[in-house]
């Protein structure tokens, strides 16, 4: 007896008479086997063996099982935003089982991001259901899937640079802020970004703009002492809750010019010093804006005696000292990076002294020569030098324009005249001149009369008592009085 069996598989046939002659084919889809179109039949020769009447075995014919790989987009999302990917589409891919294959290259694309690598599902040799990654074009080697293999993009969001331009009128150098910015993540603008924006003396960094070249609009004033450094920037940026720009982004430093307070301080007659007389009034404060033209205040404050004599000007903490500006003058440009207090300086008035003798009848002598008095401090008046004198009279100091009372010749006051000008009058008191009336009735020139103390002197130029009592003289009729001669006080 002849035995007909597969060395894998099942047995056909026992007991058969003969071999098959061709190899045997198996239907998978119909599960039946045939050989040459024909259902396998026992006959006398195999092709290839030895019709020797022995038993005959067949080995199993096998053929690779081809696989379909297939591509999907997938998602492509970050902070909460995604993206479906279907604008385009990659069609299957054959992969023979046990076979290299390579992947076809990705075609999809989505803006914002970049392909990643693959995400594959299928089937490994035990039929467990596996997940492996990929990358573009990746080599398999060999393929090890007995089911097909759906592979789906996995996206990464492209970064960008944050270029932080430092602009006109900074102190540092630009900042980047290198793959700062993720595709469709927030975006906050860092710390160190701070560093380009550190500005020149006198201006404010006032935030980011888009502007290449940024303007700054500023708050109108409510006075001359109020809020005076806030503004908007033209374009500004302050990042982003959603980065959707694909490219690097460069955004440019605003700066606004400082304005600064100047207030205005009465001052005193001491120029700050101790135990001045405080001047008076009430100057308006300005303004300055650091490298533009600024005009200081025209004073209004003040002091008796004293003229006006420029603004001294300092910063509150004292480390800005020694500013000295004229009334109302204009600066241009402002160049002081601080609020100011500026304090009026005074100088004491001066008064020009001219001496005079006088004038009239009898006035003679030279006068001497005049000077200078300064408000608030001692002036001594000039001495009789030139001899002023006035006949019947005597020299007793003097009488000065704006001046009360007669000045001692010699003497000091402290000035208290504010003219520009006074003329020192010399004063001469009248002389007192002794009367002596006699009645003429005794020898060697009479005797004198006792008369009362209104006939007995008189001042010079002043009018004479003449005295109530007259003398009598027996035989005489008393007709008045006339000056005796002054030699040996004789009767004329």
């Amino acid at each position: 007896m002849k035995k007909l069996f597969l060395t894998s598989g099942v047995i056909l046939c026992m007991a058969c008479p003969a071999l098959a002659t061709t190899d045997i084919d198996y239907n998978s889809n119909t599960q039946t086997y045939s050989a040459g179109g024909e259902t396998p039949t026992c006959v006398q020769d195999i092709t290839g063996q030895e019709a020797d009447n022995s038993d005959a075995a067949f080995e199993a014919r096998w053929t690779p099982v081809t696989y379909q790989i297939s591509f999907a987009g997938g998602t492509a999302s970050n902070n909460g935003h995604s993206h479906n990917v279907t604008a385009t589409t990659m069609g299957n891919q054959d992969a023979i089982f046990d076979t290299d294959v390579t992947l076809n290259a990705n075609t999809y694309a989505v803006t914002g991001y970049r392909f990643n690598q693959w995400s594959c599902t299928g089937n490994n040799t035990s039929g467990t259901s596996v997940t492996n990654t990929y990358a573009n074009q990746a080599h398999i080697n060999p393929f090890q899937y007995i089911s097909n293999l759906a592979c789906t993009a996995t996206w990464t969001p492209e970064t960008y640079d944050v270029i932080y331009n430092k602009g006109a009128g900074a102190a540092a150098s630009n900042y980047t802020d290198t793959d700062g910015a993720t595709y469709d993540g927030a975006y906050t603008i860092p710390a160190g970004a701070s560093a380009a924006a550190t500005p020149q003396t006198g201006y404010k960094f006032m935030g980011w703009s888009t502007d290449s070249n940024p303007t700054v609009t500023r708050t109108a004033r409510t006075n001359e002492t109020g809020a005076i450094n806030t503004g908007t920037v033209t374009n500004a940026w302050t990042g982003t809750s959603q980065w959707t720009e694909t490219s690097d982004k460069t955004v440019y430093a605003a700066y606004m010019p400082m304005q600064y307070n100047i207030t205005y301080a009465a001052g005193d007659s001491n120029n700050s010093a101790s135990g001045g007389t405080a001047a008076t009034g009430t100057t308006a404060a300005t303004y300055a804006e650091y490298g533009s033209s600024a005009t200081l205040a025209t004073n209004a404050f003040t002091l008796t005696g004293y003229g006006f004599n420029g603004w001294s000007c300092e910063n509150t903490s004292g480390s800005i000292t020694g500013l000295s500006y004229s009334n109302g003058q204009t600066v241009n440009p402002w160049n002081v990076a601080s609020d100011l207090v500026c304090t009026a300086q005074w100088l004491a008035g001066t008064t020009s002294v001219t001496y005079s003798c006088g004038s009239g009848t009898g006035v003679s002598g030279t006068e001497p020569n005049g000077g200078t008095a300064t408000y608030d401090s001692s002036y001594t008046f000039a001495t009789n030098s030139g001899n002023c004198a006035k006949t019947g009279y005597t020299f007793q100091g003097w009488s000065c324009t704006g001046l009360n009372g007669t000045q001692t010749a010699g003497g000091s006051i402290t000035w208290a005249y504010t003219g520009a000008s006074t003329t020192c009058t010399a004063v001469y008191g009248a002389n007192r001149i002794n009367l002596a009336w006699y009645d003429d009735t005794a020898e060697n020139g009479g005797e004198a009369m006792e008369v009362e103390d209104e006939a007995e002197s008189c001042v010079y130029d002043d009018v004479i008592n003449i005295p109530e009592n007259q003398p009598t003289k027996t035989g005489y009729t008393f007709e008045g009085w006339k000056v005796r001669a002054a030699s040996n006080n004789q009767n004329p």
